[in-house]
């Protein structure tokens, strides 16, 4: 029904055909405004009474969600995620590659797609049609250029769905609108924190393995801190009911078991909707799993809320995750109940 997917086709696979761009365009750096490091900050969770720990065992935290910082009141949505209102844009037809190192993008439009070959990348306030890419195809390594998106939006109204918007690795996505992507997030490479971020599934092919956000192969401290990811289709689904049934798999999916599974990962304070199942995860023993504050849309999964394979004794914190109903904005409406870690 879903994970039968390979490496080039039915897990919103990386389009390589599109790399070959007329453009390759080196930018100035800028010398007042760069994209910060990645966060290295090893502080672990806290526990509470209704955590699930490991016993005898001290595992390394990922990097702990900063103060959200975001222009959205609630869970985020379009209307304060992404470019922000008034933004005069520069034109960018076509592909562009980005090969100066710290080189900052400010009021772009990039009507292809983006591709960074060069450290410290910051992307802000800006419109990109087609995905963003930080790996290299000339050497085959995944997140090979740390970077940074924030306050700008990704995609079209047209569906993309067997396509990626951003990834793979060593990045940062903040107040970002991603839209018109069979997978949102590509979390192929260590250090992925995506936050604040409004995340709007698309697919127009059975055989799409659609995800908010996914690993693959694996990667390592996770942050996936107050979002929303609609997996639901056309419409808001107040009623319970998701448009989106054909190529779907889960809004998170943080479940591979390439090269012993993915390594540490703080879920937190998310809105999820659709999906097989919702919140999909299969953490692994080491570095600690911490799913908590997250919202999932009543009915919206074919499944269930949640799937964990049964390994709910390796989150080192699973707690106040709950079954809510929302409006048409996104604001919850009403709590359904609990939602447990799944035996």
């Amino acid at each position: 029904m879903l994970l039968g997917c390979s490496a080039l086709a039915g897990c919103g696979a990386r389009n390589t055909s599109l790399l070959p761009a007329p453009n390759e365009l080196t930018l100035p750096s800028s010398t007042t405004d760069s994209a910060p490091p990645s966060s290295t900050s090893s502080a672990p969770p806290s526990s509470t009474s209704s955590s699930t720990k490991r016993a005898g065992t001290t595992p390394k935290a990922p990097p702990a969600p900063q103060p959200g910082g975001g222009r959205c009141a609630g869970f985020p949505g379009a209307s304060c995620t992404g470019v922000p209102a008034g933004t005069s844009f520069k034109l960018n037809s076509g592909n562009l590659f980005v090969t100066q190192p710290n080189a900052v993008l400010d009021g772009m439009h990039i009507t292809g797609d983006l591709i960074i070959r060069a450290p410290g990348v910051l992307i802000r306030n800006s419109q990109i049609d087609g995905f963003v890419l930080n790996f290299d195809d000339r050497t085959n390594v995944d997140g090979a250029y740390p970077f940074t998106i924030r306050d700008s939006t990704v995609g079209t109204d047209t569906c993309k769905s067997k396509d990626t918007a951003i990834g793979t690795g060593n990045m940062t996505v903040e107040r970002v609108h991603i839209r018109g992507f069979g997978d949102a997030i590509r979390a192929g490479a260590p250090n992925v924190v995506v936050r604040d971020s409004f995340i709007k599934i698309c697919t127009n092919d059975p055989s799409t393995h659609a995800d908010g956000i996914q690993d693959y192969q694996v990667s390592a401290n996770v942050v996936f801190d107050h979002n929303t990811v609609d997996e639901c289709g056309g419409r808001v689904p107040t009623d319970g009911h998701c448009d989106l049934k054909d190529g779907y798999n889960s809004p998170i999916f943080l479940h591979s078991d390439w090269s012993g599974g993915t390594k540490g990962a703080r879920i937190t304070n998310n809105l999820v909707m659709g999906g097989v199942y919702s919140l999909f995860l299969r953490p692994v023993p080491g570095p600690a799993w911490v799913v908590t504050g997250n919202r999932v849309v009543n009915g919206t999964w074919t499944y269930g809320a949640a799937h964990t394979e049964g390994q709910c004794g390796e989150f080192e914190q699973w707690s106040d995750n709950s079954i809510v109903t929302i409006d048409a904005s996104y604001r919850i409406t009403s709590t359904v109940g609990p939602l447990t870690c799944p035996a």
